[in-house]
């Protein structure tokens, strides 16, 4: 029988910063791949400028597409988002377009390694490899504490992960020890307010906000686009609470816009930015969120979750979706017959931890070999199975 030997694999990193550099290096050095790391926010002189502009002529229809990400960042943050700041975005495009271009025919490249692959510098190169035929390794942090997650597909609700519950309930478990269940603890960047510090009710759904600017809530959230709207909806859904319950939030710690001006809003609305978010998922009845990684947090601790965008956990059996105001308002209402299929979680939980996601940590590379290793052995997966 032929033997085949493993490919020749060049991959071209996107780095968006000097520490992504720096990691993506590192990665190189420690597993022997042959990369050329790219920094996107300084794409440099060098470049093939007609190529590159030839290419976004024939593809301008995809520009508002690109660019809409970023434009929607700009307003959260009060920023505008008119026709001179379009324009300085496709610039920006084209000089980093121009140097991909000039790397990827140096290098002779067959690999893309991007983290998240949302951006706008991003996604026209993730499309002019498409159209190459090069392969796509989407990293990005993952779902349980101390993982990674690399897809050839894409992350959070676009990755590769069956949705079927039938593929998990089959799934067996080769490891009868429990993943870790300490969730990592981030520090707040805004100070703390008079608010953060409250005593918590009895009773209540925990409501774990996420940073205005993610690319989950601006693209994969359909009816709830901020948080703003968010809180709005709570609000509406209050008359809809059990006897006794509270919606109790805590903004993302990552976040630099607060919602100062709604602390004090509604007594069965309660912030509890400073609570540990481990004992505040585990002291409620449930976990309403859009589509934060705390959903999945939240089911590795045993509870019942809600979800009122779209996420890659979207399963039936596995959590509750409401994908409207009466929807949700129907779900809570009965706390006790929100969905909780304990076989079916601890068979997902092990699916990830077992086979999914990598241990280690993105910021890691430094230190974990046992993580760059199994990072190499996924990218030489998703090029193989591109071919």
């Amino acid at each position: 029988m032929k033997k085949f030997s493993k490919p020749h694999i060049k991959i071209i990193f996107l780095s968006q910063s000097k520490r992504q550099t720096k990691q993506y290096q590192l990665l190189c050095k420690k597993t022997e791949l042959e990369g050329t790391v790219i920094n996107i926010k300084r794409p440099g002189i060098l470049g093939r400028f007609v190529k590159a502009g030839r290419w976004l002529v024939k593809n301008r229809a995809c520009i508002p597409n690109w660019i809409e990400l970023q434009q929607e960042k700009n307003k959260v943050r009060g920023g505008g988002a008119g026709f001179l700041y379009k324009w300085l975005l496709v610039l920006r495009i084209y000089r980093v377009l121009s140097k991909f271009i000039f790397e990827f025919e140096r290098a002779k490249a067959n690999v893309l390694f991007v983290r998240n692959g949302a951006g706008y510098r991003q996604t026209p190169v993730i499309d002019w490899c498409k159209q190459q035929g090069v392969s796509i390794a989407y990293i990005e942090n993952g779902f349980l504490p101390s993982t990674i997650q690399l897809d050839g597909r894409g992350v959070n609700c676009n990755n590769s992960m069956p949705r079927n519950s039938g593929f998990y309930m089959d799934f067996v478990s080769k490891n009868k020890n429990s993943p870790n269940k300490t969730l990592v603890q981030r520090p707040p960047k805004v100070i703390q307010s008079e608010f953060d510090a409250v005593e918590l009710p009895e009773k209540y759904y925990f409501v774990p906000f996420q940073v205005p600017t993610d690319t989950q809530v601006l693209l994969n959230s359909p009816w709830i686009r901020s948080m703003e709207e968010f809180y709005e909806v709570l609000e509406k859904s209050i008359g809809f609470l059990p006897n006794g319950f509270k919606f109790v939030i805590k903004e993302h710690p990552s976040s630099n816009i607060r919602l100062d001006n709604y602390y004090n809003r509604n007594k069965l609305i309660v912030f509890a930015n400073s609570h540990n978010t481990q004992n505040l998922i585990e002291n409620s009845k449930a976990v309403i969120t859009l589509n934060s990684t705390v959903g999945i947090e939240s089911l590795l601790l045993g509870k019942p979750v809600i979800t009122l965008g779209d996420a890659c956990y979207n399963i039936d059996g596995l959590v509750s979706h409401a994908e409207s105001l009466d929807v949700f308002n129907s779900i809570i209402s009965a706390p006790d017959k929100i969905y909780y299929n304990k076989l079916l979680t601890n068979n997902f939980i092990a699916w990830l931890d077992q086979v999914y996601l990598i241990p280690g940590k993105l910021r890691d590379f430094q230190s974990s070999d046992s993580s760059c290793l199994k990072v190499k052995e996924r990218i030489e997966e998703i090029y193989k199975n591109s071919c």
